[in-house]
């Protein structure tokens, strides 16, 4: 294997472990964002093809100039770092280009059906993760413990079900004692395929407790 071939095995390996525990790798969620774009471009450059642009990767008309963690801040609040959305959205980016691999995907009708369900189900109730694997079987990419990937066979966009970082309260902020982490985290959203950021988001009960609780503060 020539150097360049082993460079390219190598990042190849390096984004899998990183979009998987993103946390480890940078503090802050925005500089990973900027990681992520940066080892595209390597992996692209060493196979001799261009750089993508934001536009190319469709994060400029969904994620805006404030990148992605902004909208997550937007609508979450400034008090959690948003790495395993980021590390999410880069997997499907990645894949894409055939620079992951998952390890299921969804065929048509079980797609089909998760997007049925994902779409309302979850809408204004409590929920875990473990009752999304129940629902839809295993991911197809996990970030960490907090964010389910779930890609369908024909490549028309992914699903994410993300999840609190820690208990929620009852406003789904963080608790004034910490609790530590938690082993089966409550589903706070869901982002369904889609150009547009707020109309492919779902909000489980405590989600959108948070995001109102998220407004008044930004009022106050």
């Amino acid at each position: 294997m020539d150097k360049a071939a082993a460079m390219r095995t190598r990042l190849i390996e390096q984004v899998t472990q990183m979009l998987r525990r993103p946390g480890l790798y940078v503090i802050n969620d925005q500089d990973f964002e900027s990681m992520c774009k940066l080892r595209l471009d390597d992996l692209r450059f060493l196979d001799g093809l261009p750089e993508p642009t934001r536009d190319d990767l469709g994060l400029s008309d969904k994620y805006r100039s404030c990148g992605i963690p902004g909208l997550f801040r937007e609508a979450f609040g400034t008090d959690t770092r948003f790495h395993s959305e980021v590390a999410s959205l880069f997997a499907e980016i990645f894949h894409g280009y055939g620079y992951l691999t998952v390890d299921r995907l969804l065929p048509d009708e079980p797609w089909s059906a998760l997007l049925a369900a994902a779409d309302s189900a979850f809408n204004g109730r409590d929920a875990h993760l473990s009752e999304i694997v129940k629902a839809f079987g295993p991911p197809s990419f996990r970030i960490h413990k907090y964010v389910y990937c779930y890609a369908p066979e024909s490549g028309t966009g992914w699903a994410f079900f993300d999840g609190f970082g820690y208990t929620p309260d009852d406003h789904g902020a963080p608790a004034t004692t910490f609790r530590g982490y938690p082993s089966d985290p409550v589903l706070r959203s869901i982002r369904l395929p889609g150009p547009d950021f707020e109309e492919s988001l779902r909000l489980t009960r405590q989600g959108e407790a948070l995001r109102h609780h998220t407004q008044l503060e930004r009022l106050n």
